[in-house]
């Protein structure tokens, strides 16, 4: 079976090592979420699963169940291991 496009799959990762992130909040009647001022780290051992394409700024989104979280591109595949690739 082929691999999806980025744009088009949905790739979880179990984080190897802590990474930290900025939290998101819904806008409502919006399908975009904006940033807060709470920065957390995400833990060792967490699954989150990586939402969309990588932004200009170098930003990615990623769930952790019901809750959104903004982090650097890079950091998943260096502080964190695939466990999953589907399409959206």
């Amino acid at each position: 079976m082929p691999v999806p496009p980025p744009h088009l799959r949905i790739t979880r990762y179990r984080i190897t090592r802590p990474l930290s992130a900025v939290k998101l909040e819904d806008q409502p009647g919006s399908r975009l979420r904006k940033p807060t001022a709470t920065m957390v780290e995400l833990a060792t051992g967490v699954i989150v699963e990586a939402e969309g394409s990588r932004q200009p700024s170098g930003l990615i989104t990623v769930l952790v169940g019901a809750d959104a979280f903004s982090v650097f591109f890079d950091d998943p595949q260096e502080r964190a291991e695939v466990v999953g690739v589907t399409a959206s």
